[in-house]
This record gives structure tokens, C-alpha cells and sequence, in this order.
């Protein structure tokens, strides 16, 4: 990653991060999702054939296509657009979510237990995939999984009779846990990629301040020795000049004592 001035304020950064972690996975996440809707699909058909199962999977396919082919973030684009990728990556997710809520609406006969656990299985296994992919982003883990999820448990408990409210309450339970659990990593992770820019930064402040020294002990080196040049060249003199005062004095004595 290109290096950032210290004095960026974190929250940008941490969410650049939480963009990076999105769209590195954006490829596996479209083909997982391509996948499950054609199991889906394929399930429904051979269990409870249905004319709506191929419009719904040729639906779900061309909404991955197009996210598949949708313009993405690099880690070029600017900081200030981080918010606006974020919202594009919610509103996605969400329109995702809704069209996954179609599911046990369309395709679950009444009465069909077997049917029915299987969705439940696929949906809520679903789920946890999507926890694991949008955890980076609280507001796309959210967007996504209630409104899929939603759709389940309020067609299961349309139902009315007790195995299904049973059902119901338990698909409850389990997106609560799932979006703690969420919720929980993602809280982690922005701890964790917060301390980490907090030590760069700390890193890069103690790094001016060892090259501030470094500069001001080779000032300091630098004065001392001209100062001691300069105080050299005076004290050379006096001594020079002391010495010749020394050496006429003694010639002065010798010429008195011969004429003498």
C-alpha cells in the first residue's frame, strides 16, 4: 500500500481498509453467489417445479452479472470518496437481500416440510456466508442479511401452525447470533486497523524526532569545531609572539654580555 502523510486523520484510513477487505474478496463473493442461486433454482425445481423458479434464477443471474461487471474501488481513489463507495456497496446489498427474500415466498408450498428446512438450511448458510464477506462494512452486513433473513422467518411464520413458528423463532435466534457475531468482528477489526495506524504513526513521529536529534548533534559537532578552529588561530599567535619575546630576550642578554 502507498504510503499516507501521518497527519490523516484515521477514520478515512480505517474505512479505506474496510473497502480494500470488500473488493478482495468481490470475485469469490459474486461466483459463491452465482452458485447458490442455481442450487437454489435446481433444488426448487426438482422438488416443487414452479414457472416462476427460471425467471427468479435468470433474475439472480443477471443481478450477479451485474455486479460482476459494476465499476469497482481501487485503492487509488481518493479518501473523501470513501462514504460514496460505502453507500453504492448498501444499496447493493440491500436490492441483493430483497430479491433473496423472494425465495420462501414463491417456492415453498404449504404443508412441504422437507422443502421447507432445506430452504431454511440454504438461506441461513447463506447468511453466514454474507457475515463473513460484508463484516468490514456493518451498514452492508445489516442491509443484506435482514431483509433476507426477514423474508424467511415472516414466510415461516405465516404459516401459523406450531412447527413453523418454531422454525420461525429459531430463524430469529440465529440472526441474532449471526449479526452479534458480525457486529463483534467488525468492532475487532476496526480496533485492530485503528492501533495499527495509531503505531505508524507514533513510528513516523519517533522517526522526525531521531532524524531531529541526529541533525542537531551534527549542528552542534559542526559549531564546536569551528569554534575551536577559531579560537586556535589567537591562541597560536599569542603563543608565537611569546616565544619571539622569549628568543630577543635571550639574544639581547648574549649581545650585553659580549660587550660587556
Amino acid at each position: 500500500m502507498d504510503s499516507l502523510p501521518i497527519d490523516v486523520e484515521l477514520g478515512p484510513r480505517v474505512l479505506r481498509e474496510h473497502l480494500a477487505s470488500i473488493y478482495f474478496t468481490y470475485n469469490a463473493t459474486c461466483l459463491l453467489r452465482m452458485c447458490f442461486v442455481i442450487v437454489l433454482g435446481v433444488f426448487i425445481h426438482l422438488q416443487t417445479p414452479h414457472p416462476l423458479v427460471l425467471p427468479f434464477v435468470l433474475m439472480h443471474v443477471l443481478l450477479c452479472l451485474l455486479l460482476y461487471l459494476a465499476p469497482r474501488w481501487t485503492s487509488s481513489a481518493p479518501l473523501d470518496q470513501n462514504a460514496v463507495w460505502v453507500s453504492r456497496i448498501f444499496r447493493t446489498v440491500t436490492v441483493l437481500g430483497f430479491a433473496d427474500a423472494l425465495a420462501p415466498w414463491l417456492f415453498v408450498p404449504a404443508g412441504n416440510l422437507p422443502v421447507t428446512c432445506v430452504l431454511m438450511v440454504l438461506m441461513m448458510g447463506n447468511c453466514a456466508r454474507a457475515v463473513q464477506s460484508l463484516r468490514p462494512l456493518k451498514a452492508a452486513l445489516i442491509g443484506y442479511t435482514l431483509p433476507m433473513m426477514g423474508g424467511l422467518i415472516v414466510a415461516l411464520a405465516a404459516q401459523g401452525d406450531r412447527v413453523h413458528l418454531f422454525l420461525a423463532t429459531f430463524a430469529v435466534l440465529y440472526l441474532l447470533m449471526t449479526l452479534r457475531v458480525g457486529v463483534q468482528e467488525h468492532k475487532l477489526l476496526t480496533e485492530s486497523l485503528t492501533l495499527r495506524f495509531e503505531n505508524e504513526h507514533l513510528a513516523a513521529r519517533l522517526r522526525e524526532q531521531v532524524a531531529a536529534t541526529e541533525r542537531a548533534s551534527d549542528e552542534k559537532t559542526r559549531f564546536v569545531a569551528a569554534a575551536s578552529h577559531d579560537l586556535r588561530q589567537p591562541l597560536h599567535a599569542i603563543a608565537l609572539f611569546g616565544t619571539g619575546s622569549k628568543t630577543s630576550c635571550r639574544i639581547a642578554r648574549k649581545v650585553k654580555t659580549r660587550n660587556a
